[in-house]
């Protein structure tokens, strides 16, 4: 009789003891108890990252304040004070067929080395992730273009465009380029050469990406795509391709972007001419901002390059997000 209320007597206290030394566990106590050390290591980050904010804040923020602010007045040279004549200069330069003529040749340059590019890097990268003998000294030659500035990558190329030099020699013994073809000097011409050039230096780079992206795939869907007798095509086109789509996305938006306001380029092979012929966004906004020294316009052309990229740039990610998501 005693042995089970003995048993009850011993068996209550340790009910107690659990419930006491449960109270200290509760998950409430718990992040109440780290909360201030957790806001300590927040603050000590954010005071890591002030440098690095205010540094991108002096660099990239307030010149594009001063820039927007600049598009509203006018302005014709450092010492100029400048005049507020709110949205004048953007009515001038939606009025100036110049404007619309230089923004399609922008179009024309950016969809010509963008659409190109991705074709050719696409290519590259099914090279890339094969296995072959010399497979390291071909990714490093490949690589090289992609290790070099544009602006010297442009004055190499320049050289070699010119009548007596490398390209029209090299072009000699097919017979079309027997007189010496001026590439840099009539407009079709001029825009293959430019083209040409911004493909090359485009494409190392983006085939080492889209390859990195290949070499994610799981192997086994080519192992069992194999054994079902799907060809190299088919398993290119029905798992490579999908299963890299995200990637391919990517360097597309990143390549529009650089080409859309590609500067050295064009700048060092033709200067724009003849008579803004070659010219894009960029190399007229130079024109105006640093030749012409209309800050009040070359400023206006600016907001209006950043808010079309924004715009294009929003939309596109709205579309790589879309297709992630239905993939």
């Amino acid at each position: 009789m005693t042995a089970p209320g003995r048993t009850a007597q011993a068996s209550a206290p340790a009910v107690g003891v659990g419930r006491s030394s449960d109270r200290p566990t509760v998950p409430g106590s718990v992040t109440l108890g780290r909360s201030p050390r957790r806001r300590r290591r927040i603050e000590t980050a954010y005071l890591y990252l002030l440098p690095a904010a205010l540094l991108l804040g002096f660099v990239f923020l307030y010149p594009t304040l001063q820039s927007i602010w600049l598009a509203f007045q006018k302005n014709k040279g450092i010492n100029d004070p400048g005049t507020f004549n709110g949205v004048d200069n953007f009515v001038k330069l939606w009025n100036d067929p110049l404007f619309w003529k230089i923004t399609g040749q922008t179009f024309l340059w950016t969809i010509g080395v963008v659409g190109i590019t991705t074709v050719l890097a696409y290519l590259l990268a099914i090279v890339l992730v094969q296995r072959f003998r010399g497979r390291a000294i071909f990714r490093t030659i490949v690589i090289l273009p992609a290790a070099t500035s544009l602006a010297f990558s442009a004055v190499v190329w320049g050289f070699a465009f010119q009548p007596e030099n490398l390209v029209n020699h090299t072009l000699a013994g097919f017979g079309p380029a027997k007189g010496g073809i001026a590439w840099l000097a009539n407009v079709p011409q001029a825009w293959v050469a430019l083209i040409f050039v911004g493909v090359c230096v485009s494409v190392p780079l983006t085939g080492v990406m889209l390859a990195a992206a290949m070499r994610s795939v799981p192997r086994d869907l080519y192992e069992a795509a194999s054994i079902d007798g799907a060809s190299r095509v088919a398993q290119t086109v029905r798992i490579t391709l999908p299963l890299t789509r995200t990637m391919l996305l990517i360097t597309t938006l990143a390549n529009f972007v650089v080409c859309f306001n590609s500067f050295p380029i064009i700048f060092v092979m033709t200067g724009g001419g003849p008579v803004n012929r070659t010219d894009i966004l960029a190399t007229w906004l130079y024109q105006k901002g640093f030749q012409l020294l209309d800050f009040g316009m070359a400023s206006t052309l600016a907001v209006v390059v950043l808010c079309a990229l924004l715009a294009l740039s929003l939309a596109y990610v709205h579309l790589l997000i879309h297709r992630t998501k239905v993939g």
